[in-house]
């Protein structure tokens, strides 16, 4: 309903990957298309349906939790220049947050991720700069209404989560509670883009780089390990 263009968004779908993630992670993909789906509530400024989405998608895995603030948060007035501001902020302050975070993760149950395999610290660079770009390319084509902002402002936390990659253990797992509606917000941007060719040439642009980068990902390296056979790249 949200996305001008549903077929690039269901293309999207698959190119940034997320369609993968689905297969061995289903549980958590579970509740973020529920939290995606929730999104119309936090439009019509619906609170309890909006909750009881979010309850649902935390019943199938508990990292949906972290959802609640959206409500709030997606009314926020972000402009492309604060939005780079707080990310240079964000950046600097990123060990110090980091460490606050995993000292209180340390006191709960989860403390048995801390030190394991989960805990490799490395932090993802590509989901990082594809999030960079997705960010300055909306900050491109900004437009100042409530829907537009409520995914403008949900991309710029999924950029966030990237930084903490490599820092607190799992932290990915967060991008995909913040960065599925990139599927959604990439093609609203676009319609930014009065002219209609420009509009078409660039969605083919991203269409090519999407495929190249699934490719690459998912039919070379087997990330998510989705594949059910050997490629010549594994052995």
């Amino acid at each position: 309903e949200d996305a001008p263009n549903p077929l690039l968004s269901i293309f999207l779908l698959t190119g940034m990957g997320y369609v993968f993630v689905f297969f061995n992670a289903m549980r958590q993909m579970m509740g973020c298309a529920i939290l995606l789906y929730s999104l119309r509530y936090v439009q019509r400024r619906k609170l309890l349906p909006f909750f009881i989405c979010v309850a649902i998608a935390t019943g199938f895995h508990i990292s949906c939790i972290v959802f609640v603030p959206v409500y709030w948060i997606s009314g926020i007035r972000i402009r492309p220049m604060w939005a780079f501001i707080l990310t240079a902020i964000v950046t600097v302050l990123s060990v110090v947050i980091a460490e606050l975070v995993l000292y209180m993760v340390g006191m709960t149950k989860y403390a048995v991720y801390l030190q394991s395999v989960f805990d490799a610290g490395k932090t993802a660079y590509v989901m990082l700069a594809m999030n960079l770009l997705l960010l300055i390319f909306e900050s491109f084509f900004y437009q100042n209404n409530a829907k537009y902002r409520m995914y403008y402002n949900l991309q710029l936390i999924a950029l966030w989560t990237t930084i903490f990659s490599g820092r607190i253990v799992l932290m990915l797992r967060l991008l995909w509670v913040f960065g599925l509606p990139s599927v959604i917000s990439l093609p609203l941007a676009m319609e930014g883009i009065e002219n209609q060719k420009n509009r078409k040439l660039i969605a083919s642009v991203i269409c090519v780089l999407y495929v190249m980068y699934f490719i690459i990902t998912v039919g070379i390296n087997n990330s998510n390990t989705v594949l059910p056979y050997q490629t010549i790249f594994s052995r």
